[in-house]
C-alpha cells in the first residue's frame, strides 16, 4: 500500500492496513471459499519503522476484529532486525 500511513506506524496502523486491504479487494475475506483460516501478513520494507520493533519484540501477531466484513482473522506483522 505505498505508504499509505507514513513511514513510521503504530501497531494499530498494522491492524488498519489489513482493513483497507480487505476492504479494496486486494485480500479475499476469509469468509471466501477455502479461506477460512487465512492469516494476513504485513511485512514492511526497510525504511519503515513500527513502535517497539526491535525494543520490544521483532514482530507480533494478534487477531483483527473485521466489524465491517462480520469475520474475524488474524494478523502478523515483521519488519527487517538488521535496520534496528
Amino acid at each position: 500500500q505505498q505508504y499509505s500511513l507514513g513511514k513510521s506506524l503504530k501497531r494499530t496502523d498494522i491492524a488498519a492496513l489489513v482493513e483497507a486491504a480487505l476492504k479494496s479487494g486486494a485480500l479475499p475475506p476469509r469468509k471466501s471459499p477455502g479461506n477460512a483460516n487465512a492469516v494476513y501478513l504485513v511485512l514492511t520494507s526497510e525504511d519503515v519503522t513500527v513502535e517497539g520493533f526491535c525494543m520490544s519484540s521483532c514482530g507480533f501477531h494478534a487477531n483483527l476484529n473485521l466489524n465491517v466484513l462480520s469475520s474475524t482473522g488474524s494478523r502478523m506483522m515483521q519488519g527487517k532486525e538488521e535496520k534496528h
